[in-house]
């Protein structure tokens, strides 16, 4: 966590949150273009724990989805990889957050726009599994592979 990063205010508002979010990766894609890495990785960290908590909070919102494939996305391309470290646990952490809406009560739209999310991270896993090897990025792929055929009959329709 890098020091600028306070605990995350539960009473933030989706505004507030977006601003923080974005602010961390223009600090993190600053750092990494100067060689920086460790800084580069604290700061995607630190904008990862903030889109999991825009999910968390607003999770059936388009744009929420988004920068939470997009905070993952970051987390596998800049961050330290390690298989059992919890920095690991980005994809899987999102995964947990899509499936509550999946199976929440939100409308099909919503639950359509988080099943395309996790389609997103699905293919992050796979390629995380392809260059890391990863067992743990290998069973997020399978475990889309199982959850895929439950839902894509209800949630994805043809007109």
């Amino acid at each position: 966590m890098t020091d600028d990063t306070a605990i995350l205010d539960k009473n933030a508002t989706l505004p507030t949150l977006l601003a923080r979010y974005h602010d961390l990766n223009l600090k993190a894609h600053s750092a990494f273009c100067y060689g920086e890495a460790v800084l580069a990785d604290a700061y995607y960290q630190d904008a990862f724990r903030i889109s999991l908590e825009m999910l968390r909070r607003f999770g059936g919102l388009s744009e929420v989805l988004k920068f939470s494939v997009e905070a993952c996305l970051n987390c596998s391309e800049f961050c330290q990889w390690k298989e059992d470290s919890h920095q690991s646990n980005f994809l899987e952490n999102t995964i947990v957050l899509l499936h509550e809406i999946i199976n929440g009560e939100f409308d099909n739209s919503h639950k359509q726009k988080a099943m395309s999310a996790y389609v997103d991270l699905a293919y992050i896993a796979s390629r995380l599994h392809g260059e890391t090897h990863s067992r743990k990025a290998k069973s997020l792929v399978n475990e889309f592979r199982t959850l895929w055929p439950t839902y894509s009959k209800t949630l994805v329709s043809f007109q």
